[in-house]
C-alpha cells in the first residue's frame, strides 16, 4: 500500500503565517493579529498530523495487526515445511528398500573359452560358444565385427576371414544374481601360403635374356623377389639374366600377407650353365646307347690309348674334349684330364682345386661325378679309390636323387642311371658318393 495515499497536504507554517498577515485587516497586524495567526495555524495543521501519524502505524510491521495477519502465513510455511519432510522421507524408505534388495542379490562370474584356430581350420565356419555361469538366466551376445555372427550361441566365421575379434556375454540379474558380463576373443592365425617355386637351369649366353618366372602363390598375394648376385635382375614377375652371367644364384622370393595367409618366404636356385659345361652334357647324351662290343673296345679307349679296359674315365675325358672344357686359369690344362683311369683323374682335379666334396645341392648338370666302394671319401695317395665316374645330368637335393650318364655301364654300354644318395653316409647301391669336379 502506498504510504501517501491518505496523508493530507498541509501549506508550510511560514506559507500559513503569510497568508494570514495578508488577508488581516492592516490594523490588527500588530501583536495581537500575529498571535491570532499563530493560533488559526495551528488549528488547521494539528489534525493533519494527527492523521499522517496514524497510517504509519497502521502500515508498520511492527503493529499487532501486522502480527496477527503474518501468522498465519508463518503457520502455512511450517506446514509445507512439514509435507516436504514427510515426502522426502518416503523416498528415502524407498531408495533403502531397494538397495537392500540389491544387496541380497550374489555376484556371479562367467567362465569363457576363447575361440582360436587357424585359418586352415575347415570347421571354423560355425563354433559354439563354451561358458558357463550359475546365472541360468538367458545370456545375450554382441560381436564388435561385422564379418563374425554370433546367433543361438553359435558364431559364425567366413571363410575367407582372418583375424581377431570379441563377444562379449551378458547375463541379466536375477533374483538371485547379479547381472554379469565377459568377453570372449575370437582368433583366427593366418597361415603360411602354398607358393610354388621352380629351380631354373639356363645356358650361357652373350646378351641380356628376360625369361618369365614360374612362381605361384594363392590369395592373390603379391610376389616380390631377391637375390644378391650381381648377375640377376627382376621386373615384377620375370627375371633378367645380366649377359655374360654364369653360375648360381640363390633367389628369396616373397609373398606378402593377402587373405587368411601370412607373409611366407621361399627360395629357389637359377644356375646359368657355361657353355662348356652344357656342351660337355650334350656330348654325353648324344653317346647313350654307344656299346663296347662286350670287350671294351670303343672310340673312347683309343682316344686315351687305353683301349679294350675299363673305359669310364675314358668316355668322360672325350666327351670333355670334344667339349672344350678349357682350363680355369691361362696356362693350365684342360679340367678334365685325359687319361683312362678314375684315380689319376682325381688327383689332377685336386692339384688345380677342381675337385670338391660338398653336398648334393651343389652339384649341376655338366660336372663329373664319382664313387668309391669305400664308406670314406677318396684321399690322394691312399689305399681307399674311387672306382667309377660318370657326367651329371640333374640333381634332386629333396629325395637325393642324382641323373647320371656314364660309360662301361649296363650292357658295356653308354647308359643313364639315377642313383639315389644317403645325404648321411653317401652310400648309393654298391658305392658311395665321394665327390665330384666342378665344370663351372
Amino acid at each position: 500500500m502506498d504510504k501517501n495515499k491518505n496523508r493530507i497536504r498541509t501549506p508550510s507554517g511560514r506559507a500559513l503565517l503569510g497568508w494570514l498577515w495578508e488577508k488581516s485587516p492592516k490594523g490588527g497586524r500588530g501583536l495581537a493579529g500575529l498571535l491570532m495567526a499563530i493560533a488559526l495555524a495551528l488549528a488547521i495543521s494539528l489534525p493533519a498530523l494527527a492523521g499522517s501519524v496514524g497510517n504509519k502505524q497502521a502500515s508498520s510491521p511492527e503493529g499487532s495487526a501486522g502480527e496477527s495477519l503474518s501468522e498465519p502465513a508463518d503457520n502455512s510455511s511450517e506446514g509445507s515445511d512439514d509435507h516436504s519432510k514427510t515426502g522426502s522421507s518416503s523416498s528415502q524408505e524407498d531408495t533403502e528398500a531397494k538397495a537392500g534388495a540389491r544387496k541380497t542379490r550374489k555376484s556371479c562370474r562367467i567362465y569363457v573359452k576363447n575361440l582360436i584356430m587357424d585359418a586352415s581350420d575347415i570347421c571354423r565356419r560355425s563354433k559354439k560358444i563354451q561358458y558357463t555361469c550359475k546365472n541360468k538366466e538367458k545370456a545375450q551376445f554382441f560381436s564388435n565385427s561385422d564379418a563374425i555372427t554370433v546367433e543361438d550361441g553359435k558364431v559364425t566365421i567366413p571363410p575367407n576371414y582372418a583375424g581377431k575379434a570379441y563377444i562379449t556375454v551378458v547375463i541379466p540379474a536375477s533374483e538371485e544374481y547379479a547381472a554379469a558380463s565377459a568377453r570372449i576373443l575370437v582368433a583366427v592365425n593366418r597361415i603360411d601360403n602354398p607358393m610354388t617355386v621352380y629351380d631354373m637351369v639356363e645356358d650361357y649366353d652373350r646378351e641380356d635374356r628376360i625369361i618369365p618366372l614360374q612362381t605361384e602363390a594363392r590369395g592373390g598375394a603379391r610376389l616380390s623377389y631377391k637375390c644378391s648376385e650381381r648377375g640377376i635382375g627382376f621386373d615384377k614377375d620375370k627375371v633378367k639374366i645380366r649377359k655374360g652371367y654364369t653360375g648360381t644364384a640363390e633367389v628369396t622370393v616373397t609373398a606378402h600377407a593377402s587373405g587368411i595367409y601370412k607373409e611366407t618366404e621361399k627360395k629357389f636356385k637359377i644356375t646359368v650353365l657355361s657353355g662348356a659345361a652344357e656342351n660337355m652334357y650334350e656330348e654325353a647324351k648324344s653317346q647313350i646307347g654307344t656299346s663296347g662290343g662286350g670287350v671294351n673296345s670303343t672310340k673312347y679307349g683309343q682316344y686315351t690309348g687305353m683301349d679294350r679296359q675299363a673305359w669310364c674315365a675314358s668316355f668322360v675325358s672325350w666327351c670333355a674334349s670334344n667339349a672344350g672344357v678349357n682350363s680355369l686359369k691361362p696356362g693350365l690344362r684342360s679340367v678334365v684330364p685325359k687319361t683312362a683311369s678314375t684315380l689319376e683323374m682325381c688327383q689332377y682335379s685336386t692339384d688345380y682345386h677342381v675337385w670338391t666334396s660338398q653336398a648334393l645341392e651343389d652339384m649341376k648338370r655338366g660336372d663329373v661325378i664319382f664313387f668309391s666302394r669305400a664308406e670314406k671319401q677318396y684321399q690322394v695317395g691312399g689305399s681307399k679309390a674311387v672306382c667309377h665316374v660318370g657326367i651329371i645330368e640333374s640333381v634332386n637335393p629333396d629325395s637325393g636323387i642324382v641323373q647320371v650318364i656314364e660309360g662301361n655301364s649296363t650292357g658295356d654300354s653308354v647308359c643313364r642311371h639315377s642313383y639315389g644318395v644317403d645325404p648321411k653316409s653317401g652310400k648309393v647301391r654298391r658305392r658311395y658318393f665321394c665327390g665330384y669336379i666342378s665344370v663351372h
